[in-house]
């Protein structure tokens, strides 16, 4: 086979399998953690051809999910689809990773939005009525359950848990905002991370993100959002709250560089760090918020610098 029919080979199995894996969460509630890494075949398949290439093999991934569900072949394409070529394409230009991150949440974030209105639009409603509707649905669904399947529960208890996780529904549906872009925030980087492993498999030199770290400046866009949200009102206090999610999740990748700097660093083992990682991504309570502080307090006490001197040059990445 030609050059030109491996590309389109290529294309073909990266488009087939990106939209395979957004299609899982159409139908199964554990497929939004395959819809996650639906961008990653058309970021590494962008980051070997050319993105407009790329693109129309996007939209031809975007027709497995409309088959089931027009809004999902729309909200695939917007999001995943032409993020994950946006991704690949940012990578493959050498840009720095907040860059690349924050290119990939924008683009998201913004056709999320657009979704949200459209789908409202079509509802005969606003977007905060369409927010404030799911979540309607959500403590009906709620009450519902606690009502058949209580079994000889003791009613305040029964009351007690319902009133709690009718809290939770709303404290979701107030921090939609901050919710949807760090979602996409980690999303991206989550791809970027492994079209980075992809890449260099194939001997791509790349710039190092080991020592990646967030202004100094944005700790302010950490502290007075949390002043907000714990002596706020109001508006106020939901701001506070949403920017707040958003700081936190940059702090939370500030402190996985670190974590993977000095595992890196030390040498370590696969039986050290699968442990370590495994106890981040299951959500193992406070380890998140651990990871995030980590990296809050790295402008100050500089974690990387205690276990080695940063070199001059910061090179390329090949470990």
């Amino acid at each position: 086979m030609n050059r030109k029919g491996n590309t389109v080979a290529e294309g073909v199995v990266a488009a087939g399998l990106s939209g395979a894996l957004y299609t899982t969460s159409l139908f199964l509630p554990a497929g939004i953690m395959t819809a996650l890494f639906s961008p990653l075949p058309l970021a590494y398949y962008t980051w070997r051809q050319t993105a407009w290439t790329a693109a129309l093999f996007a939209l031809l991934a975007a027709l497995i999910p409309a088959y089931f569900a027009p809004i999902g072949g729309a909200s695939y394409l917007v999001q995943f689809g032409l993020g994950g070529v946006l991704l690949g394409e940012t990578m493959k230009r050498g840009l720095k990773p907040e860059y690349i991150i924050g290119a990939y949440t924008l683009l998201s974030t913004a056709a999320a939005l657009v979704i949200l209105v459209v789908t409202a639009n079509a509802a005969s409603l606003s977007p905060a009525d369409l927010v404030d509707s799911i979540a309607a649905e959500w403590r009906k669904a709620i009450s519902d359950a606690l009502g058949t399947d209580a079994g000889q529960a003791p009613r305040e208890t029964l009351v007690a848990l319902e009133s709690r996780l009718e809290e939770v529904v709303d404290f979701l549906a107030h921090s939609f905002f901050g919710l949807t872009v760090s979602i996409n925030l980690l999303t991206g980087w989550l791809n970027a991370a492994w079209l980075r492993r992809l890449a260099r498999a194939r001997g791509a030199k790349l710039d190092n993100w080991l020592y990646w770290r967030a202004p100094d400046s944005w700790i302010w866009a950490l502290i007075l959002p949390g002043l907000a949200m714990l002596f706020g009102d109001g508006v106020v206090k939901m701001a506070g709250t949403n920017i707040l999610f958003i700081s936190v999740s940059v702090y939370f990748l500030q402190g996985l560089a670190i974590i993977q700097f000095i595992l890196t660093e030390k040498k370590a083992s696969p039986f050290i760090r699968i442990p370590i990682y495994a106890l981040i991504v299951l959500y193992v309570p406070g380890a998140p918020v651990a990871v995030a502080v980590l990296g809050a307090f790295d402008m100050w006490l500089n974690f990387r610098s205690r276990v080695v001197k940063p070199p001059a040059d910061r090179g390329n990445e090949n470990k």
